[in-house]
C-alpha cells in the first residue's frame, strides 16, 4: 500500500516529534483512501504511482494532548479529543500519528495489543525516521510504502 504525504505534513510530524521529546507526541490523521475518494485527487505521474485501490491520502493531521499516565513511553488519546476529532471530520479520520523518543520507528508491543481495527494507518515517528503502517487485521500492521508531494 501506498501513502501520499507531503514535504509540509511530513515536517509538521517531525516537529511535534522533536518539540514533545521526552514524551511521545500523539494525534489523527485525517485523509482518504483513494478507493473512496473522487479521482480528481490524484492525476498526472502521481497517479501512475499508484496500484492499490485501497492506497490513501493524507490531507491533515489533528495533534491531540497525550493522557497517558506514562506518556514517556505510551500515547493515549482522550475521550473529548476523539469526539471532537470525529465531528469535526466524519468519515475523515484514517488513523494515528505518535512518537517513539526512546524507540524505533516501529509499532511497540503496546501498539499491536491497541491495534483493533483494520485499515487504520499509523504514523511512528522516531528521531529523524517517519514510518508509516497499516493495520491489516487485529493486532497485524504492514508496513506502508510513502510518497512525498
Amino acid at each position: 500500500m501506498k501513502v501520499i504525504i507531503s514535504q509540509v505534513l511530513l515536517d509538521t510530524l517531525q516537529q511535534a516529534a522533536a518539540t514533545a521529546t521526552p514524551l511521545e507526541c500523539c494525534g489523527f490523521i485525517v485523509g482518504d483512501f483513494l478507493a473512496m475518494s473522487p479521482p480528481f485527487k490524484v492525476k498526472g505521474e502521481l497517479e501512475k504511482k499508484l496500484t492499490f485501490l485501497n492506497d490513501a491520502f493524507i490531507e491533515d493531521l489533528i495533534p491531540t494532548p497525550n493522557v497517558s499516565p506514562t506518556p514517556q513511553t505510551h500515547f493515549e488519546i482522550g475521550p473529548a479529543a476523539l469526539v471532537a476529532a470525529h465531528r469535526a471530520n466524519r468519515n475523515r479520520l484514517i488513523g494515528y500519528y505518535h512518537s517513539h523518543p526512546s524507540r524505533d520507528a516501529e509499532p511497540s508491543l503496546t501498539d499491536i495489543a491497541h491495534a483493533h481495527a483494520t485499515n487504520t494507518l499509523w504514523i511512528i515517528i522516531a528521531g529523524k525516521i517517519t514510518r508509516v503502517f497499516i493495520t491489516m487485521a487485529p493486532h497485524r500492521f504492514a508496513e506502508c510504502e510513502i510518497i512525498v508531494t
